[in-house]
C-alpha cells in the first residue's frame, strides 16, 4: 500500500512539473512591446559620434534588462530606423524574451541587446533625410494588433525631422504608449537652445496630442538607473 501510494505520489509530482515547466516555456503571444528608435541621420550617426552612440545604445539596453522585473512576459524588442524611407523599414535588431524555470536568466539578452544590437546600429550606412514621423508610424503599425499591456517607445534623436514634400508628418494614434525623447544637443544648438527647447516641446505637443504620455530626457551622461527612473516615474 504504501509502496503503491509513493507511485503514485510520484506521478502525480511528474504532472505538475511537466505541466509547469510546459507552462512557463509555452511562447504565447508579447503581452509587453519596447521598441526603440534611432537616427540614422548624417547629423546623429556620425563618425565621431560613434563611441558616444554605442555606449548610449549599450546604457539603453542595460536599461531595458532592468525593466524586465517590471514588464508582463513575453516581452518583444524592436530596433527600427529612422531613416529616408522609416515606415515599414526593416527592424535592426529584434528579439523576443520570455523566461522559464530551465533559463529564468538575462544572460543571453544582455549579450543581444548590450553587445550585438548596437554594434549592428552604428555600422548601418547613414541616411539623407530624417523621417522620425515615419518610425514612429511603423512602431503603431507593429503594436496594432497585439493584446499589450505595457507599450514603451524609445526614441534616439536630435528630433530634426527632415522629410521629402510628399511625405505625411502625420502620426498615427499612440493610446497607452509611453514615449521617451532622448534626445540630443547639436553643436549649433549650443548657441541657441531656444530652437532646441522649442524642438522637443514640438515633438512632446504632437505625441501627447496623439494620445501618448511623453517624457523627455537630454542623452549626453544619461545612465541606466537614471533612464529608468524616467520611464518609471
Amino acid at each position: 500500500m504504501a509502496i503503491r501510494l509513493l507511485v503514485v505520489t510520484r506521478n502525480i509530482l511528474l504532472v505538475l512539473i511537466v505541466s509547469l515547466v510546459y507552462a512557463c516555456s509555452s511562447r504565447g503571444d508579447p503581452q509587453s512591446s519596447v521598441t526603440v528608435l534611432v537616427d540614422l541621420s548624417g547629423s546623429w550617426l556620425t563618425n565621431k559620434d560613434r563611441l558616444r552612440n554605442e555606449r548610449l545604445l549599450k546604457t539603453i539596453g542595460e536599461a531595458l534588462i532592468e525593466l524586465t522585473d517590471w514588464l508582463s512576459y513575453p516581452i518583444i524588442y524592436r530596433y527600427l530606423p529612422i531613416g529616408t524611407q522609416s515606415f515599414a523599414a526593416k527592424p535592426l535588431c529584434k528579439v523576443e524574451y520570455n523566461p522559464t524555470i530551465l533559463s529564468p536568466g538575462k544572460k543571453r539578452l544582455r549579450q543581444f541587446l548590450v553587445q550585438q544590437c548596437p554594434k549592428v546600429v552604428v555600422t548601418r550606412n547613414r541616411q539623407n533625410l530624417t523621417d522620425i514621423s515615419g518610425a514612429i508610424s511603423s512602431f503603431a503599425e507593429s503594436v496594432l494588433y497585439g493584446d499589450y499591456k505595457t507599450k514603451l517607445l524609445i526614441i534616439l534623436s536630435d528630433l530634426r525631422e527632415e522629410v521629402n514634400k510628399s511625405q505625411t508628418v502625420k502620426l498615427p494614434q499612440l493610446l497607452n504608449t509611453r514615449v521617451i525623447l532622448v534626445y540630443r544637443v547639436l553643436p549649433i544648438d549650443q548657441n541657441n537652445y531656444e530652437k532646441l527647447k522649442a524642438r522637443i516641446a514640438d515633438w512632446h505637443h504632437r505625441l501627447e496630442a496623439a494620445g501618448a504620455e511623453v517624457r523627455a530626457v537630454n542623452d549626453r551622461y544619461i545612465t541606466p538607473a537614471q533612464l529608468q527612473d524616467v520611464i518609471l516615474r
